[in-house]
């Protein structure tokens, strides 16, 4: 599970827990094809509800610390709390598996002379 906390990152949870590198990768390839051991479900579901509890709780007091700082606070630390309480949600909506980021798509029509130049071809 610290596993999918460290997004993914299979060095980064090796040497977290001082499991050899290439164990943790075939274990993540069988994630990957198959999802966790039945036997895990359970846990993941709750340490998830769990860590969205307690992040919500931390977003929730940085949010109270940031209005209450913002009439006489230097723009550096209103960035900082402002900082936390991104990351904060950022977790939070990966967690309960929610959007985390979003895809802007940009399509440019052919000019009017084209189009004609198209009509006149056909």
């Amino acid at each position: 599970m610290q596993w999918i906390a460290n997004d993914k990152n299979v060095r980064k949870t090796s040497r977290e827990f001082g499991i050899p590198h290439g164990t943790l990768r075939y274990w993540a390839k069988e994630w990957e094809a198959n999802g966790p051991p039945a036997e895990l479900n359970d846990k993941i579901a709750n340490d998830a509800y769990e860590f969205v509890h307690h992040a919500n709780r931390v977003r929730e007091q940085a949010m109270l610390k940031l209005e209450e700082l913002i009439p006489e606070a230097e723009v550096k630390q209103l960035s900082a709390i402002a900082t936390v309480i991104g990351i904060m949600d950022d977790k939070i909506r990966l967690a309960s598996g929610l959007a985390t980021k979003r895809t802007e798509n940009t399509y440019v029509l052919p000019s009017k002379n084209d189009v004609q130049e198209l009509m006149v071809a056909l």
